[in-house]
């Protein structure tokens, strides 16, 4: 059950420095007025996706991500914040440290990513399905990549990884049919997870 179903006369909610807005956690919650500032771009249909994302995509092709809204810093990008937008490039502050699950999942124009150096985890299926996207370079600093994270991205042909990664969710480049060319950083100790690089033909 959602955490305040049914909380009708709910008015406001203070949650600073960081407001986490996770997927129904607000349902039925039909009166509440005011939530502060959206540390966390999250999901579509609640405060911060009418406030803080729709703004950003109005702007065009581009998505220039703030390092912070209204005197809090950003520092993750929601569930399917701006997933199955027709946004080409995307640029990502430095106060990000979390990419969620599906952030830009089916983004089927995306050709640019601007990590910030701050990132430390990409979460499942972040970038799943980003067909458009030819050149990848991960941010030296990042911890984690999840299960699927860059999935069919079919379009994909090299990727820079960096020798911080520790941890390999299954399946990252699964299906990644033109990716041809794969630059480890010197000093890398780890390599994929479980059918990493499945089914890259190429």
């Amino acid at each position: 059950m959602p955490a305040f179903w049914r909380a009708l006369a709910f008015e406001a909610m203070h949650l600073s420095p960081v407001f986490w807005c996770f997927q129904q956690a607000l349902r039925v919650c039909h009166l509440i007025a005011s939530i502060p500032a959206a540390a966390v771009l999250a999901d579509k249909g609640y405060d911060a996706q009418e406030r803080v994302v729709e703004p950003l995509l109005r702007q065009g092709k581009q998505v220039v991500i703030p390092s912070e809204i209204e005197g809090y810093p950003v520092t993750a990008i929601g569930f399917s914040a701006f997933g199955r937008q027709d946004i080409e490039t995307v640029v990502i502050p430095d106060t990000v440290t979390v990419i969620e699950e599906y952030a830009f999942g089916d983004c089927l124009y995306l050709s640019e990513i601007h990590f910030g150096s701050g990132l430390i985890t990409i979460e499942d299926n972040a970038f799943y399905g980003c067909v458009s996207l030819k050149n990848l370079e991960l941010p030296k600093g990042l911890q984690s990549i999840g299960e699927c994270a860059f999935s069919a991205c079919i379009g994909l042909k090299q990727v820079f990884i960096p020798n911080s990664i520790e941890h390999w969710r299954q399946s990252a480049f699964m299906s990644d049919t033109a990716l041809t060319t794969i630059l480890f950083e010197e000093g890398t100790k780890t390599i994929g997870g479980w059918a990493t690089f499945h089914a890259c033909y190429s």
